[in-house]
């Protein structure tokens, strides 16, 4: 089934939502509900009273930010056109199009819930904040508006994309998250700013995630030379120069989210070069990079099985030296296995996975 979005579909019992573009005399903002089993279209929601599209980018759509469900309860955003929330049925519920903001290239931070709140990150080029919205009513419960963006001769679009994380730290509930020119973490319940990240650089498109004590999150140095830090996020205010563990210079990805398995930091850069890190130290545990086609964000799947996916194929790596050297001559070779696995773990707070064995991650091709 062919759907004109880039959301990534968030399944619930047999039936997986998603929002979408239809393009059927103009523009049209929906919520799509598809049979799992069969792929048939089973509800079609027009989400009515949106604004203007503006200008969509060959990267994005006009429906990237993936939908929440809870229970009987669906959640969408469109970025700087509004969010809703539905029910499964597909009935409206509350509509909120207050927050004004302007992203020329729409939207892609996908919302998160912390419980009876609905977060957004709204980084637009002319206004910047997080905002709580009361997920039974869509009103506004706290809004934060971001501060720390440099001073230059020639001002920059401050615009970023980046989901949010909740982690836990000492008790409190923090937003992790990452925007132009620092990232910060926020009182999950207030909004209250408690630490901050400087770097320098804007349009942050990956989700940070968390290991062990460590956050790991995007961010740049002279504006497009992107990086990779990891952080210890127990700091108050700036955290710039003591909360730093380490840093990856080179290689670190601009729009696939890393995925940690067991003690290792999995990530695939815009130019396709797979890598697998010490979370620890941020130590190159492979051989050699992959140097291929791009692969997209990496999937833990079964809690056995590595995906490095591009168009439609699965490499699925087994150990280190799989990964650099074993799969290398036949990743290649494209599987049409199921669509849509290429991003979804790294799109919730528990992407964090464990494994038991951390060698046996998966041995062969995806056959």
């Amino acid at each position: 089934m062919a759907i004109p979005a880039r959301a990534i579909p968030h399944r619930w019992s047999s039936q997986a939502g998603l929002a979408d573009i239809a393009q059927e005399k103009g523009l049209s903002l929906r919520a799509l509900c598809v049979d799992r089993k069969g792929g048939t279209l089973t509800t079609t929601r027009v989400v009515p009273g949106f604004g203007d599209f503006g200008t969509e980018e060959v990267k994005n759509s006009f429906a990237s930010p993936t939908p929440i469900i809870e229970k009987d309860r669906v959640y969408i955003h469109f970025g700087q056109r509004g969010a809703a929330c539905l029910s499964t049925s597909g009935e409206g519920i509350w509509k909120n199009t207050s927050l004004q903001y302007s992203q020329p290239y729409s939207g892609a931070s996908t919302p998160i819930l912390f419980k009876d709140s609905l977060i957004l990150t709204c980084d637009g080029t002319d206004s910047q904040f997080v905002v709580a919205l009361n997920k039974r009513t869509g009103k506004v419960v706290w809004k934060t508006v971001r501060t720390h963006f440099k001073e230059r001769a020639k001002p920059l679009p401050l615009m970023a994309y980046s989901t949010p994380l909740i982690v836990t730290v000492d008790g409190v509930p923090q937003i992790v998250s990452s925007a132009a020119d620092h990232a910060a973490a926020y009182d999950a319940r207030t909004g209250r700013e408690i630490w901050w990240l400087r770097y320098d650089g804007f349009s942050e498109v990956f989700r940070p995630v968390t290991w062990r004590g460590l956050v790991f999150l995007q961010g740049f140095e002279n504006v497009s030379e992107v990086k990779l830090y990891a952080v210890r996020p127990n700091g108050k205010g700036e955290i710039t120069k003591t909360h730093v563990e380490w840093k990856l210079d080179r290689g670190a990805p601009f729009v696939p989210s890393p995925l940690v398995v067991g003690d290792e930091l999995y990530t695939v850069s815009d130019a396709g070069i797979a890598s697998c890190l010490d979370a620890r130290t941020g130590a190159d545990l492979l051989e050699g990079p992959h140097r291929r086609q791009p692969f997209g964000i990496p999937t833990l799947r079964r809690r056995q099985d590595l995906l490095l996916q591009r168009a439609g194929s699965h490499l699925r790596a087994g150990s280190r030296k799989d990964v650099s050297t074993g799969c290398q001559e036949r990743v290649g070779q494209r599987n049409h296995c199921v669509t849509g696995r290429g991003r979804p773990s790294t799109l919730h707070s528990d992407a964090v996975t464990p494994l038991p064995n951390r060698e046996a991650v998966a041995d062969t091709l995806c056959q």
